[in-house]
């Protein structure tokens, strides 16, 4: 009969990390090997869990199970649902101590931090520019591959910027969701 308990009595002999049972453990080892034994079908990209490999394999499919009540955006990672839904908060809890700007990300606060400053954490390999933010080295990138990931589904037309994209569905759509405030005043 086997007795249920709260005791991590499996220990990693290497971290000393300790699990309820040996399934946890074994699971546990890979992250200390290169052995990565979950491959894509797609794109041959190895994982070392069955669960890194579910996520993945959403990119190539576009699965989206996890949807926004309040908007039906939807996600393929759990963890950007939970940060999506706090846009939809009224909450700005992170304010910048220097300019009182308010966020609603702890780590949106920590990027607009690095504005205020002359340090450049990130450079780019081809031209040495220097960058604030992660994002915005990846996005110069860009410029240097040629890359346009973002492309529309009506017309095939790429931006290498998705906010570009959505910009360009105005085109498609007739919106103009900006007036002029001197409309009546002719060329």
């Amino acid at each position: 009969m086997r007795i249920h308990s709260n005791q991590r009595t499996h220990t990693c002999d290497i971290c000393q990390k300790s699990f309820y049972n040996k399934y946890g453990l074994k699971s546990h080892y890979l992250i200390h090997s290169d052995d990565r034994p979950f491959v894509c079908d797609i794109c041959s990209k190895g994982f070392k869990s069955n669960s890194s490999l579910t996520k993945h394999c959403r990119f190539h499919t576009g699965e989206k199970p996890f949807v926004c009540d309040v908007c039906s955006k939807g996600f393929s990672q759990k963890a950007d649902l939970n940060s999506h839904l706090l846009l939809h908060s009224e909450d700005n809890p992170f304010v910048c101590s220097i300019c009182d700007k308010a966020f609603k990300l702890k780590r949106r606060l920590d990027d607009h931090y690095r504005s205020h400053s002359d340090e450049k954490r990130y450079t780019c390999n081809v031209c040495t520019k220097g960058f604030n933010e992660k994002r915005a080295l990846a996005q110069h990138e860009l410029l240097h591959t040629g890359e346009r990931p973002h492309a529309c589904d009506i017309c095939n037309k790429r931006f290498t910027v998705k906010v570009n994209l959505l910009q360009h569905y105005r085109y498609h759509t007739g919106e103009t969701p900006y007036v002029c405030k001197y409309r009546w005043v002719t060329k």
